[in-house]
């Protein structure tokens, strides 16, 4: 996840360099005020002359105070406002980030067509895979399946996406024998090759087919499970590489 990680670490870096900016300016211009006045402003001298001679001098102390007060209110509310600028940029990027998911329109293995309306009012997993994949995808189909058995009755109010990013191959009859080994909860979904392209791109789903020196072809894709909540958002990747009874309690939060 290197993209990722690099997004984070440019969404809050960049606020702090503004922030302590500001506060620099703040500071610089109070000291270059204070440098240049405050021996005036805060020095008295004896005054043996007339009350005008002194009213004028304290008018004029005055107004170097003034100034410079001034111009530290002027720091601050710079600075605020730049605060508050961050602040309302700051979500965009994270919201960019975490903007995993959509709307889709696939076929399931019993050839019924599925959208996400479907799912509305139910979390679910979501995993990316090909029936033809050797290992990563019946593994982690098998621990999903653990994971939903694990759920008990609740499994009801829960479900599990299996979309495969090999529409070529995995029609739905194909689909539906593959699935035949794994708990009924879990669905497959396949489509035409732009629509598994949009749903993958909607998960931000790498994916390649990739030729073999034998013959025919694999596919290289990302092997992430995404947990999503009953309104259709992203929560997180769902780790499996835990006691399944706590990945089921992780889940079962989102019911």
């Amino acid at each position: 996840m290197p993209e990722t990680a690099s997004a984070l670490q440019s969404v809050f870096s960049r606020p702090l360099v503004l922030v302590a900016a500001a506060v620099g300016m703040v500071l610089a211009g109070t000291l270059a005020l204070w440098a240049h006045y405050g021996t005036a402003v805060f020095y008295e001298p004896a005054c043996d002359d007339c009350w005008k001679r002194r009213h004028s001098e304290m008018s004029a102390r005055n107004s170097r105070i003034l100034l410079i007060a001034a111009a530290f209110l002027a720091g601050l509310a710079l600075c605020f406002g730049v605060v508050l600028i961050v602040a309302g940029r700051l979500s965009s990027p994270v919201a960019q980030i975490a903007a995993i998911g959509g709307p889709f329109k696939l076929t399931d293995q019993n050839g019924k067509v599925v959208t996400e309306q479907d799912l509305k009012g139910l979390p679910f997993l979501v995993f990316f895979g090909f029936t033809h994949c050797p290992d990563v995808c019946p593994t982690t189909l098998f621990e999903v399946s653990e994971v939903m058995r694990a759920l008990g009755p609740d499994a009801e109010r829960a479900r599990a996406l299996f979309i495969t990013v090999d529409p070529e191959r995995d029609t739905p009859a194909v689909m539906k024998d593959y699935l035949s080994s794994f708990d009924p909860h879990l669905s497959g979904l396949t489509g035409d090759p732009a629509e598994i392209a949009a749903v993958a791109k909607a998960y931000r789903v790498y994916f390649k087919k990739v030729p073999l020196d034998e013959g025919g072809y694999t596919m290289d894709h990302t092997a992430i499970v995404y947990l999503m909540d009953k309104t259709g958002r992203f929560v997180s990747p769902f780790n499996l590489k835990r006691p399944i009874e706590a990945a089921a309690g992780d889940l079962r939060r989102y019911l």
